[in-house]
C-alpha cells in the first residue's frame, strides 16, 4: 500500500508542477508559487530521497525578464 501511495503522490506533485510551469494555471502571486513548490520539494524529498527534480517553476518577478540565475 505504501508503494502504491507514495507513487500516486509523486506523480500528483508532477502534475502540479507541469499545471504551474506550462501556464495551464495562472497564478498572479508568485509568493504562492514559491511557496507551492517549496511543499512540493519537501514532500518528494521525503517520499524519494535519492532524486534531483529539476523541473520546478522559475518565479516570474517583475522587471526580472533576464534574471541572473538562469
Amino acid at each position: 500500500m505504501f508503494t502504491a501511495t507514495r507513487t500516486q503522490a509523486l506523480d500528483s506533485c508532477r502534475g502540479l508542477l507541469s499545471l504551474l510551469t506550462e501556464g495551464k494555471i495562472e497564478v498572479q502571486m508568485q509568493i504562492i508559487i514559491i511557496y507551492l513548490s517549496s511543499l512540493v520539494a519537501r514532500l518528494r524529498k521525503f517520499l524519494d530521497a535519492n532524486t534531483e527534480f529539476e523541473d520546478y517553476p522559475q518565479p516570474n518577478f517583475p522587471g526580472m525578464e533576464n534574471p541572473p540565475y538562469r
